[in-house]
């Protein structure tokens, strides 16, 4: 969107003013998309810098209509809407993400609500056009990228864990020596692995093919073992 210049809709204040005015009409009348609405504040941002001069000699021409004033307006209408996401985000933030640890945003109490949140907040964020937005926008929103990017973090590192230990267990399995230690493995996927991961079906296989070979090693041992006694009684 490039900002209207004095060559382009001329240098009449009340034509300019009928425009003001009608952005401010579609601002409060239209819900905008998050895009839309920073191209338009870049476009204000233009007037107000790089076209003050052009800006300020309508102004000038007719100070009785209020110009100025309806331009702050329209900056004001424009901005409000995503001052107000940005503040949403920030309080989600705060409040449901960043004190929890990545286990617990994972199958905590509340975990779907969490991840919810998670996904919810980053859609949100990733709306913006860092490029397009006035000056005001871009520290504040980086803030919010760099505090979500940590809670982000948190639980990559939290799945990277989980996803490690698995891989463990699951190399543990396969090689089980004997029941005993079967059973202890057992135990530890119950006790080590959320659910999602003691469910998975590569594992549950793990455990039949070991089972499977254990009972086959069991019965060979019986088999010897009878065969040893049958010697001995012989």
């Amino acid at each position: 969107m490039d900002a209207p210049r004095g060559g382009n809709i001329g240098t009449n204040t009340e034509l300019f003013f009928v425009l003001v005015e009608t952005l401010i009409t579609l601002t409060a009348t239209r819900t905008l998309a998050i895009d839309t609405q920073q191209k338009l504040l870049w476009m204000i941002q233009r007037w107000e810098k790089e076209q003050g001069q052009w800006l300020q000699r309508l102004v000038a021409q007719n100070r009785k209509l209020g110009l100025a004033d309806k331009l702050k307006q329209l900056r004001k209408a424009v901005d409000a809407p995503l001052q107000h996401v940005l503040d949403s985000v920030e309080r989600n933030l705060a409040a449901a993400l960043e004190g929890l640890g990545g286990a617990e945003i994972l199958d905590g109490a509340g975990r779907h609500s969490h991840e919810t949140t998670l996904l919810d907040l980053d859609a949100q964020l990733r709306e913006f056009t860092v490029g397009a937005s006035p000056s005001l926008v871009p520290p504040r929103l980086n803030n919010l990228r760099e505090r979500l990017d940590m809670v982000i973090s948190k639980m990559d590192q939290e799945i990277h864990r989980r996803n490690g230990l698995f891989a463990q267990l699951l190399t543990a399995v396969e090689r089980a020596a004997n029941r005993s230690e079967f059973m202890a493995l057992r135990a530890d996927v119950m006790r080590l692995l959320p659910s999602g991961l003691r469910t998975r079906p590569e594992l549950e296989q793990a455990f039949n093919k070991a089972n499977d070979r254990l009972i086959l090693d069991e019965v060979e041992a019986l088999e010897r073992r009878e065969d040893r006694q049958g010697t001995t009684s012989g």
